[in-house]
Formats: C-alpha cells, sequence, structure tokens
C-alpha cells in the first residue's frame, strides 16, 4: 500500500495534492486526490497516472529546493537550468496535473466534467494518446495489434484517427466519456 501522506508532503510542508487539486479546479475539474485514491481502493485498484503524478512533483520539488532553497521567482540558472519558481508553479504543477487525469476512472463520482480541449489541452493530448495507443500492447486475454492498423491525423480543430473495427466502440465510449472541445473523429464517425 503507498503512503499517500507521506507522498503527498513537500518541501516547506506544502501538498502535492493541494496543488493538482487547484490546477484542476482551473480546469473546471473538481477532483480531490485523496478522494480518488480512496475511490480506486475500494475497487482493489491503483492508478499509476496518481502515483506517478505526486511521486513527480515530490522529487521535482526537492530539486528545486535543493537548487532554488528560497523558491525566487524570475530567472534564477544553477547548472545550465533554470530553477524558476514560476516554471514549478506553471509548467511542472500542469504536467503533473495532466499526469494525474490521463487515466481517470471517468465513472468517479467526483469526475463531473470532462476535460476541455479549450481550457485544459495538455491533459486533453495525454488523455487522448492513452486511449489511443493500443498497438502492441500485451496482456493476457486481449488481442495484440501491429502499430500499421493505426494511423492519426491532426488538421485545424480537429483530430481523425484510424484503428482495428474491434476497438472502435471501446475507444471512442472511452473518448466521448472524458474528453470535449475538439473534434475527435474515429473510422470516419464523429465521437466528439
Amino acid at each position: 500500500m503507498v503512503d499517500m501522506e507521506r507522498l503527498d508532503r513537500l518541501c516547506g510542508d506544502r501538498s502535492g495534492s493541494a496543488l493538482i487539486r487547484n490546477r484542476l479546479a482551473e480546469w473546471g475539474l473538481d477532483i480531490d486526490v485523496f478522494d480518488y485514491y480512496e475511490y480506486l481502493q475500494g475497487k482493489g485498484k491503483i492508478d499509476h497516472g496518481v502515483i506517478s503524478a505526486l511521486t513527480q512533483l515530490k522529487i521535482i520539488d526537492a530539486l528545486y529546493q535543493q537548487k532554488n532553497p528560497s523558491r525566487r521567482h524570475g530567472i534564477f540558472q544553477v547548472d545550465g537550468a533554470d530553477f524558476n519558481e514560476d516554471i514549478f508553479e506553471q509548467d511542472i504543477v500542469t504536467a503533473c496535473s495532466s499526469i494525474f487525469i490521463h487515466n481517470i476512472d471517468p465513472f468517479f463520482p467526483g469526475f463531473s466534467d470532462q476535460i476541455d480541449f479549450q481550457r485544459s489541452p495538455l491533459p486533453f493530448i495525454l488523455v487522448f494518446c492513452d486511449i489511443f495507443q493500443e498497438w502492441d500492447r500485451y496482456a493476457e486475454h486481449r488481442p495484440v495489434y501491429s502499430g500499421h492498423l493505426f494511423s492519426i491525423e491532426c488538421v485545424t480543430a480537429s483530430i481523425s484517427a484510424k484503428v482495428p473495427s474491434k476497438i472502435e466502440k471501446q475507444m471512442a465510449e472511452q473518448l466521448s466519456k472524458k474528453l470535449k472541445g475538439l473534434t475527435v473523429v474515429v473510422n470516419d464517425s464523429k465521437v466528439i
């Protein structure tokens, strides 16, 4: 079992889950990290997105604390890298929040709205890519598809994907439950 309290604690007694929750709220998603973790525990599951997001946030936060202990805003170069606190607060928290949400169970009661491309393009694309990437995935009791059976085309305001017909319906359902704000077409059928 993962010690979520310990994983959540960042330097300076900050909460990683609070930073993620605040970013999700900016995207119109009111999801509490601990509520989602408990929901998964009740189902006997652990989501790699939750653990990965908090782990990466904790490690990068420790690195920022080491290189920029005053957490100074503005350019702060150390060993050729910029440890500007603004980068942490904007880019790092955004990336980790995107990782957190990319595999969200759409039936979680706290997932009350879809991920909107206009408000949150990075998590939108990450969710799309996670659902779309079904080639060369080896698992017991499921077929393995060649990457040659998949294609994607991105044009202004839309994404068009070609996938094997056997997974078209499942993929379309996942996409339509989780995403909105950009036209997505799977095998010539609009799903979003």
